[in-house]
């Protein structure tokens, strides 16, 4: 057995959600650690678990290939990009991702895609080890689209509207596709991510200038649907004001006591 390792439940039910909140996996650096978070795990739940090897490597070297295939298992769309930011750090979800040309990744991905006759949406997620540069999956999606796959409207592929085209049997409206860069961005992980580390500590200076100076994809903010980015603001603003009111009060109750 190789450690570091990642542990990860096979489907993320609400016992993990209870237990661990947003974490999706952790890393094992033990076989201790792994018994007793396996142990811990076990006591609530008898859901098989997974166990990957770690891959060595930054963020920026997790790459992913977005697909939606027909009926007939014929790849329809695709779009690369990679992450360059995670919340929670390196085995959380995109915070932030930019575009790619990968033709390795794209495919890598329909290759596999193909032998398994898939139909639908998915994606095929892959890491490269710093090591000795060899990519490595490390995930798949099935059955659904991924957290940060709006990055590939950007490019004008509408993923979703070509699924949907498929199962009503009509034909996708045209679009004309380009190849500019264009950069993803999690709103609500990355004011996680403000709050808890240094970002220019995982990106560097010249990286956020082109994410500033590119095209940008969010989760929320879209300027005919300011709804959604209203709520957040609402949402984050009532969280921090009950933050708040609970550091007071347990500042109230210790200077009381003594």
């Amino acid at each position: 057995r190789r450690y570091p390792c990642i542990m990860k439940p096979i489907i993320k039910t609400a016992t993990w959600g209870k237990k661990y909140g947003i974490h999706k996996a952790f890393r094992i650096n033990s076989t201790s650690e792994f018994i007793k978070e396996a142990e811990e795990y076990f006591s609530v739940t008898n859901i098989p678990l997974i166990i990957q090897e770690w891959i060595e490597g930054p963020e920026s070297t997790i790459h992913f290939c977005l697909v939606h295939y027909n009926q007939d298992s014929k790849c329809k769309e695709y779009f690369t990009g990679k992450k360059l930011l995670q919340w929670p750090p390196e085995v959380g979800n995109t915070c932030i991702a930019e575009s790619t040309q990968n033709e390795y990744i794209s495919c890598e991905s329909i290759n596999f895609f193909n032998k398994i006759n898939f139909k639908g949406l998915g994606s095929l997620e892959f890491k490269c080890d710093i090591g000795d540069n060899k990519y490595f999956i490390i995930e798949a999606t099935v059955g659904r689209i991924d957290f940060q796959s709006s990055i590939a409207l950007g490019n004008q592929i509408n993923i979703p509207l070509s699924y949907y085209c498929d199962l009503l049997g009509i034909n996708m409206p045209f679009a004309s596709k380009n190849k500019r860069k264009v950069f993803w961005i999690a709103e609500e992980s990355l004011l996680s991510l403000l709050g808890r580390r240094k970002l220019f500590s995982q990106i560097s200076f010249l990286t956020w200038i082109r994410i500033i100076l590119n095209k940008k994809i969010f989760t929320y903010l879209y300027i005919d649907d300011l709804m959604p980015i209203f709520c957040l603001i609402k949402f984050s603003l009532i969280k921090i004001v009950k933050l708040v009111l609970a550091r007071k009060s347990l500042f109230v109750q210790f200077d009381g006591k003594f």
